[in-house]
């Protein structure tokens, strides 16, 4: 067997578990069976899907949430829960690509998700930790102080309440920040299982273990999973990636993965949130609960599939924290996954430009909590036929070329380099017998790439190195265990069955 070199794990601090998942309600929902016949069928159970199911629901409507493993689950229970509409320094690149109308139409659909999430946690009586906060989008370097005074100028000229802060309440000397008033920190998940038990109880279907195998499109929409069979008027694809890709989306988007930390201090946090402006990305949020507070730091952001060392990733977002804060404790540490649109605009809309009865919600580029708002309150004007004024700047079908051709064109040499590049046989002979308990390597055997990871009882699980998306060679994530797509982002587990789409077939099983 020709391999390249095997990667190792190596023990971390921190349970490897999202904070969140950690500290919210344990609700379990049924497997779809049988025949259904619904109004809308939402594929996803995430912030997208559920907060739509809520919506819908509340208008009237019959729907059903299918979500292949657990709903929240996914990428909604791995964020960073950042619930504002100062995405970065955005809106500048807006007004100059988009225009100022557009520049707006983005920042009032993220000011009203925020103020929406306020409005159904009173209305509905919802415990999530919700309050109210600053946002912050800090520089380290003087060069970068000019781009973020011309950012704060483009934002006021909006009508967004932004204004320069010449200090703020980090531990390190920082030169400037741009700050948004009336931005919001919660518990989404405290916040989405809430919505789902008012889905259930209003007469909602909520499914769980339900993977869609099959999504025909013709006056009705029919979906199958391995069970069951759901006829619906309109069908609502909200999977991070859409499993029925019919806008080419792998090409207008790549996939980024980034780390996080929930960390006990000895000192008192900050009472705001954080993010750094510059390509040395961190963010910095607390989070105050019933049984005291954390912080949660983010970063090492990069390439789905070219991370190299993964651990190497957590130990450096773990040397930031040490080395700014007075780390007490890693608690938990987890990743995130988010697709990074061409023309930095999320695609919420019909799903191609032949479809009528097919929705789809994707590219929020990190930015999930108030976008994901934003799809839901979308989609229920979409769903009723009635005129959105969000709609066109949304369209998944546009094409901003001014905005987007140089991303499209880097993501397509990006491509092509990992494509080709794997073509060639692997550098080092190496038996699968070497490798040690918790490596893995990639190699060729019988002129076929393999994907081999032995397991901490000596277990080898041999797999298919190709993703069955669209022919790459997958790489090892030590940190993660998985085996991810470094073209479109596809990941899988160790046995190589599908943890991420755009890939929906598993890794073909290899015999050892």
């Amino acid at each position: 067997m020709k391999a390249d070199q095997p990667k190792k794990e190596s023990s971390l601090p921190g349970k490897p578990s999202s904070f969140w998942l950690e500290t919210a309600p344990d609700k379990q929902f049924p497997k779809a069976k049988g025949y259904f016949s619904l109004d809308v069928a939402v594929i996803g159970g995430g912030i997208v899907g559920i907060t739509t199911a809520y919506l819908l629901g509340k208008a009237g409507l019959k729907v059903a949430v299918l979500e292949k493993d657990k709903i929240l689950h996914g990428v909604t229970g791995h964020t960073t829960a950042k619930l504002t509409s100062q995405h970065g320094l955005i809106y500048r690149h807006l007004i100059n690509n988009f225009g100022r109308e557009k520049a707006q139409t983005y920042a009032e659909a993220n000011q009203k998700a925020i103020e929406k999430v306020f409005e159904i946690a009173e209305k509905e009586k919802i415990e999530c930790d919700l309050k109210r906060a600053l946002a912050y989008t800090y520089t380290e370097e003087e060069n970068d102080r000019k781009e973020a005074l011309e950012e704060i100028k483009a934002c006021q000229s909006l009508g967004l309440p932004a204004k320069l802060k010449e200090e703020i309440s980090l531990p390190f000397k920082t030169k400037g920040a741009a700050c948004f008033e009336n931005q919001a920190i919660f518990h989404p998940l405290k916040f989405l299982y809430s919505l789902a038990e008012i889905v259930s109880k209003n007469g909602g279907l909520i499914f769980e273990n339900s993977k869609v195998i099959k999504v025909n499109e013709g006056k009705e929409c029919l979906i199958k999973t391995e069970e069951a069979e759901i006829k619906a008027k309109k069908a609502i694809l909200a999977t991070n990636f859409p499993i029925y890709d019919q806008c080419y989306f792998f090409a207008r988007m790549w996939p980024k993965r980034s780390y996080a930390l929930a960390v006990k201090l000895r000192e008192k946090l900050p009472e705001d949130y954080f993010i750094s402006s510059r390509k040395k990305f961190h963010s910095i949020r607390p989070h105050f609960y019933d049984k005291g507070s954390i912080l949660i730091i983010g970063g090492e952001p990069h390439r789905t599939g070219q991370g190299n060392d993964t651990v190497k990733l957590y130990k450096n977002l773990i040397e930031f924290a040490q080395k700014n804060f007075e780390v007490d404790s890693v608690l938990y540490r987890w990743s995130t996954h988010d697709q990074m649109p061409a023309d930095n605009v999320p695609f919420i809309g019909r799903s191609s430009l032949r479809s009528k009865n097919i929705f789809v919600a994707t590219g929020f580029k990190g930015w999930g909590m108030s976008h994901g708002i934003v799809a839901a309150m979308l989609f229920l004007d979409l769903v009723n036929e009635q005129k959105n004024p969000w709609g066109e700047l949304y369209d998944p079908c546009r094409f901003e070329g001014k905005a987007s051709v140089k991303t499209i064109i880097d993501q397509g040499i990006t491509v092509a380099k990992e494509y080709l590049g794997n073509r060639f046989p692997g550098r080092k002979q190496q038996s699968p017998r070497e490798l040690k308990k918790k490596e893995a390597a990639i190699g060729e055997e019988n002129s076929q790439k393999i994907a081999i990871y032995k397991d901490g009882e000596g277990k080898s699980h041999k797999v298919s190195a190709v993703c069955t998306h669209m022919g790459c060679t997958v790489s090892w994530n030590n940190a993660e265990k998985s085996w991810d797509c470094p073209c479109h982002g596809s990941r899988f587990n160790h046995k190589g069955e599908v943890i991420h789409a755009p890939a929906v077939k598993n890794l073909k099983k290899i015999k050892t």
